[in-house]
């Protein structure tokens, strides 16, 4: 019985680690943020490089990314120098965290046990996996950038935590009111299903639009742009979070970033209660 109990222990424990928050293994170590800078990054494609995520983040790292110098690799290559330490990585292979979440990831190599102790340095979370590629594609762009945002912030505001960026985000107000929120038409929700009904949360200047309107202000990095991203399971799953940021269409910053949970009276898109927040 005793044997029992400790096999079934050891199962928890193992199910436990293995299901470590992403964010709970960033970092906020200025060490840890020059040893990077001294490094090669290895952006890693997908098992197809011909593949939709392959040449989108191939085509936005070789036009956005000036962190460090790069290069871009295949999985047999990572495979090979993911044990270096001199080398650090960009890829959204399984790091750590809940594998329904696919995340694009900048950390160093040669880290033991990285799924429970690794050390990540800046983390996007891009996607659920019932999200099709398709939705996503047209944001790497801004997810590459923005990955480089949160390293440049906490490297140059010497922050320290997570709670240092919801600092942040309180004082961005000013953002928010000199420029465009675009809100794609297919996150309305049932009490917000139009833009006059949006108007009567948000007091901003806001547009409703599609993806390639979106994708538009990205690839001409307009000034004028923000958008709003939420990452979600599909199905509108009561009790699963649903990931909301704000990000410049300029630079991939983040403006506004919380999460909360998908209910009956807070469905899966854009509710009062999010416009109201992002007029905060």
């Amino acid at each position: 019985m005793k044997a029992a109990k400790l096999i079934f222990s050891l199962i928890i424990l193992s199910f436990s680690l293995h299901s470590q928050e992403i964010d709970d293994l960033l970092v906020y170590d200025q060490k840890e943020y020059d040893r990077l800078l001294k490094s090669t990054t290895y952006v890693v494609l997908d098992q197809y490089s011909e593949s939709g995520f392959s040449k989108a983040l191939t085509a936005a790292v070789e036009k956005y990314w000036d962190l460090t110098k790069f290069e871009i690799i295949d999985q047999g290559t990572y495979r090979e120098y993911i044990n270096d330490k001199t080398k650090s990585f960009l890829t959204r292979n399984y790091i750590a965290g809940d594998k329904d979440w696919i995340t694009l990831n900048l950390f160093m190599g040669g880290q033991k046990s990285m799924e429970t102790k690794g050390k990540i340095v800046a983390s996007v979370k891009m996607k659920h996996y019932t999200e099709p590629d398709e939705d996503m594609l047209y944001k790497i762009p801004v997810f590459v950038q923005n990955i480089q945002w949160q390293f440049r912030m906490v490297k140059n505001n010497a922050y320290t935590s997570a709670s240092d960026f919801n600092k942040y985000y309180k004082t961005q107000s000013m953002v928010m009111k000199t420029r465009t929120l675009y809100i794609l038409n297919q996150h309305l929700t049932n009490k917000v299903e139009s833009l006059e009904k949006v108007k009567d949360y948000y007091k901003n200047d806001v547009s409703l639009v599609d993806a390639e309107q979106i994708n538009q202000a990205i690839t001409n990095q307009d000034s004028n742009v923000v958008f709003l991203s939420i990452v979600a399971p599909t199905k509108n799953w009561s009790g699963r979070d649903g990931y909301y940021r704000i990000y410049t269409a300029n630079g991939g910053q983040t403006v506004i970033g919380y999460t909360r949970s998908v209910s009956s009276s807070a469905p899966l898109g854009v509710t009062g209660y999010d416009l109201k927040t992002f007029n905060k």
